[in-house]
């Protein structure tokens, strides 16, 4: 975990925050290491409400999946950044869409499977431990788990569409839970509007500009102006406010792409001229100086030893 940049205390940590870039490698990495390519739906299935901190408190306060759906694309930004996640019925059926916006994740097979299966979960322990969706789909290729995965869901999955989505009957969502503690949904709600007026508070320059060169890398010239004008600055205003907090815009690009160039070696699955790509080089070449330039070893040499060190 730590090298992905996750504190393994965090997870116990209702409010923690893990970057979804760190949390994708690692569950590849995993399940690369422990054979399993099932891996991040297996661990998705075995995941509860009351483990989802205050979002997962909703499922506790609501009478019906309605309610809790009507303000699931509000809040979703509390438990997954970068991430698209809908709810739209029709033709008798409620579909729950899923799709990752972070270029910054390379490899999104098992948490996009992972995030699908914590769902089923949780809706499953909502209705009942018996429940199935109709249909599960997913936007990336099944290679050859389609039967495992068909066995872990419960539903048949099908591969190669244009988005990850659940499928359900529309009459599960309106299902009342007589479980259900009303009295606490507004305690709840004003909770969880507290922590999104935090999470939309502006953040400090450097965290910005992280945020903004991550979001450049492979796109495209990562510039003082291009970034500029991502923020909604002008070069001059950028300028200042960089000397202001003593800033080194170039540093904090070599930092960030040293970063990232790090968790992408860990994962031996990445071919190099990928990385080096994602990492705005036009050529495998200047990756390789680059590299030499921040640990003495070239991509291969340091991969070897990050794999060695396993």
């Amino acid at each position: 975990m730590e090298r992905h940049g996750i504190d393994p205390d965090s997870i116990h940590d209702p409010y923690s925050w893990i970057r979804l870039e760190s949390a994708s490698l690692l569950i590849e990495e995993a399940a690369w290491q422990l054979g399993d390519p099932c891996l991040g739906a297996r661990i998705g299935m075995t995941y509860k409400a009351d483990q989802a901190g205050p979002f997962g408190a909703l499922f506790t306060a609501s009478s019906s999946l309605a309610d809790i759906f009507a303000h699931y694309p509000k809040f979703a930004p509390l438990i997954q950044s970068h991430t698209q996640m809908r709810v739209e019925q029709r033709d008798g059926l409620c579909v729950l869409s899923y799709r990752i916006n972070d270029p910054a994740v390379p490899m999104r097979c098992q948490e996009t499977e992972m995030t699908t299966a914590s769902a089923i979960s949780f809706i499953r322990g909502f209705l009942s431990r018996n429940w199935s969706p109709l249909e599960v789909q997913f936007a990336h290729a099944g290679q050859g788990r389609e039967a495992a995965l068909r066995q872990i869901f419960r539903a048949p999955v099908h591969f190669g569409l244009s988005e990850s989505r659940i499928i359900m009957a529309a009459a599960d969502v309106t299902r009342s839970n007589p479980l259900a503690t009303p009295s606490l949904r507004p305690v709840v709600l004003r909770h969880l509007e507290d922590l999104l007026a935090r999470e939309h508070q502006p953040p400090n320059l450097r965290e910005s500009l992280r945020e903004t060169i991550r979001h450049l890398l492979g796109q495209g010239p990562v510039t003082l102006n291009n970034v500029a004008r991502e923020l909604g600055f002008s070069v001059r205003t950028l300028q200042r406010r960089l000397q202001d907090e003593r800033l080194n815009f170039r540093l904090l690009l070599e930092e960030e792409r040293r970063g990232l160039a790090e968790t992408m070696l860990d994962n031996r699955n990445l071919p190099m001229k990928q990385i080096a790509a994602r990492l705005g080089y036009s050529e495998l070449s200047g990756f390789s100086r680059a590299c030499r330039g921040w640990t003495g070893k070239s991509p291969r040499a340091l991969r070897q030893a990050t794999q060695h060190n396993l």
